[in-house]
């Protein structure tokens, strides 16, 4: 884990793009189970991170084929340069969904109610403890390790990935992120560019302004492009003086609040 560590933070100077597929299933006593899939671009030079995402609710999963219905649940897009997020949210058009999907909203992750209006919020990191902010460094599958990995007893075996020999790293209990989440992690890893090829965590995220428990499995598969120019502004996005100021919440639950589980 550690080797891995030392990898991706000699990347941080490296202009990089990766391309992240990711799946969430989230189940609550008395509720339906929640299917959230999700494409994700994310462009990172050092501390500066943009992550635009296109989300869709699954319904009817595991049934046939021809009764899954996949709905658009909108556009998210957050910005940040170390000490500051901004983050902007577009609900689906009217001709891809007539009940728009509400976006990630702050403490709720990736999962949805009903909302038809775009959204826009910030966070100011400079308020939050360091740690916090630095678990918001890099989303490509937990590169820059935070200590919860890094003092965590994982196992190792040879796998395949995709027809590719692969080394897989399981966590030999549930990883503990802050008080309201815990997971149990597994990661493919590439044996040569020790890049994380897919990132899997099975846990449970307890919610604090209801206090329900909530089980969330999340899926990612990442590709990765290394040393490309990236785009002119692409670290740029402005959201007016009326965005919702989210630092408090993001400090209670962590990155739970945006989604990124645990």
């Amino acid at each position: 884990m550690l080797a891995i560590d030392t990898r991706y933070e000699g990347l941080r100077t490296m202009p990089r793009r990766a391309e992240m597929r990711i799946a969430v299933t989230t189940r609550t006593l008395g509720a339906p189970d929640q299917h959230v899939r999700g494409i994700a671009t994310i462009h990172q030079l050092d501390r500066q991170v943009r992550f635009e995402m296109d989300t869709a609710i699954v319904e009817n999963v595991g049934m046939a084929a021809t009764d899954c219905r996949v709905t658009s649940a909108g556009h998210l897009v957050w910005v940040m340069d170390g000490t500051r997020l901004n983050i902007r949210y577009e609900p689906p058009a009217a001709a891809d969904s007539p009940e728009a999907s509400k976006p990630p909203e702050a403490g709720q992750g990736l999962q949805a109610g009903q909302h038809q209006q775009p959204m826009e919020m910030r966070a100011d990191f400079g308020r939050l403890p360091p740690e916090l902010g630095l678990r918001f460094r890099d989303p490509m599958g937990e590169p820059e390790l935070g200590r919860e990995f890094l003092n965590h007893p994982f196992t190792l075996r040879d796998g395949v990935l995709d027809g590719r020999a692969v080394k897989v790293l399981r966590s030999m209990s549930d990883v503990v992120f802050s008080r309201n989440s815990r997971a149990e992690v597994a990661f493919w890893v590439d044996p040569d560019s020790l890049l994380i090829l897919r990132a899997v965590y099975d846990g449970v995220f307890t919610q604090s302004d209801d206090g329900k428990e909530r089980a969330i499995a999340t899926e990612m598969e990442l590709s990765y492009r290394l040393g490309d120019p990236l785009p002119d502004r692409v670290f740029a996005l402005d959201v007016g003086p009326d965005a919702r100021d989210i630092t408090d919440i993001i400090a209670r639950e962590g990155r739970a609040a945006l989604g990124m589980l645990p």
